[in-house]
């Protein structure tokens, strides 16, 4: 396997079925994620400035747009393009930021 472009998460061969799989629901993480959640729909017309809202526009733009979309999936995953190793390396630190689970 090439690691330069990245780790395969399902090993291709003719009997590999896109279907198959199984969803596992874990109640911790529910409950964490709705506790959350209404802990900001609570709390959050309170706290509520303008420049928090800007703050929050800023890091997501950061970390969605040049994060995740640039660095994790055009650089390390489709590796289309070339940049200098501390950008890849910034890149891809605000795309862990963004905080997905594979």
């Amino acid at each position: 396997m090439d690691w330069s472009k990245g780790s395969e998460r399902i090993i291709a061969d003719t009997s590999t079925d896109p279907v198959a799989g199984r969803v596992r629901w874990k109640a911790v993480k529910s409950i964490w994620i709705g506790a959350m959640t209404l802990t900001a729909l609570i709390a959050g017309p309170f706290l509520f400035t303008w420049d928090a809202l800007l703050i929050f526009l800023i890091g997501c733009g950061i970390t969605l747009c040049v994060g995740h979309s640039v660095g994790m999936h055009r650089r390390l995953i489709h590796n289309s393009f070339e940049c200098p190793l501390w950008l890849e390396y910034v890149m891809v630190y605000a795309g862990v930021l963004v905080g997905m689970a594979g």
